[in-house]
């Protein structure tokens, strides 16, 4: 989904769009820049410099030409987007035709049921003035369920009016599913990945795919106490999870941070002479 900015007020500036290329762009991408005259997927970004893999060793790249390539399918996970900012400025100065401090201010909280490394952003950008452009930046680290704040600023390399930008999360190099794109663009995609992986299957019971692990309560954390839930829920013919409910647990807490787990959980389903079909299943937890 694409977002859009206004222009508004200055802000102190740090750091620069780099120039897109003119690639086709498409739903699942991966960053690659150019580094010693060849173009390498970047793994990770860190103090404003992309990292690539060099000879089988993460290395720092100078920040040069960008691109987004095609990707062959997203990596299944989620990160929560809620921006908080996002303009372009500029200060013109008085009875000169130039414009300086142009800018492009952006804020927001990351946050994934996952844990997730080396996490970054990509906001691929359209102004009519600039044509299209690149911004990147580090998110660093996520933790289960823990909000990250960046905030950073841009120096642009002429005044913009409004525009807009789309959305790009990426994890040790993969782009994840973000919030920013459609709940139906992003079931669909998840519908080819399942459909993908039981392509020519027979028969098989259902399996989960992928799916965060249920956090510890933070209430109980500091008691030491272990405990245990059962959940029993509908796998639909797609995978996804239906109508999750506690069977047993030990302590209400252990229940709740399950069933938070599953709800977001997707499995293979299971097949039956070749066709996907709607199973039940009922899974422990062990704190």
């Amino acid at each position: 989904m694409a977002a859009r900015f206004p222009s508004t007020s200055l802000v102190l500036a740090s750091l620069a769009v780099v120039p897109a290329l003119a690639v086709p762009l498409k739903a699942q991408t991966t960053l690659c820049i150019n580094h010693k005259d060849q173009f390498y997927v970047v793994f990770k970004v860190h103090d404003g410099h992309p990292w690539v893999m060099d000879n089988g060793k993460l290395t720092p790249a100078l920040p040069d030409r960008c691109a987004l390539a095609p990707a062959a399918e997203f990596r299944p996970a989620f990160v929560s987007v809620r921006i908080i900012k996002a303009n372009a400025s500029s200060v013109e100065i008085e009875n000169q035709v130039a414009s300086i401090n142009q800018e492009f201010h952006f804020a927001a909280y990351f946050t994934s049921p996952y844990r997730l490394k080396d996490v970054f952003f990509v906001l691929e950008m359209q102004t009519s003035e600039m044509g299209s452009a690149i911004l990147y930046n580090e998110i660093d680290d996520l933790e289960p369920g823990k909000p990250r704040y960046v905030d950073v600023n841009l120096v642009l390399m002429q005044a913009v009016d409004a525009g807009h930008f789309t959305m790009h999360v990426y994890s040790e190099g993969a782009e994840v599913f973000n919030s920013q794109q459609p709940w139906e663009y992003r079931e669909g995609k998840l519908d080819q990945m399942v459909r993908k992986r039981i392509e020519g299957v027979k028969d098989a019971s259902p399996q989960p795919f992928f799916g965060p692990a249920p956090e510890f309560p933070a209430a109980l954390q500091k008691s030491g106490v272990k405990g245990r839930a059962v959940l029993s829920f509908r796998i639909t013919k797609k995978g996804a999870v239906l109508d999750p409910v506690v069977e047993s647990t030990t302590d209400p807490a252990f229940g709740e941070a399950a069933l938070a787990a599953v709800r977001v959980w997707r499995f293979l389903p299971k097949v039956v002479d070749g066709v996907p079909v709607e199973s039940k299943a009922s899974v422990p937890f062990v704190f």
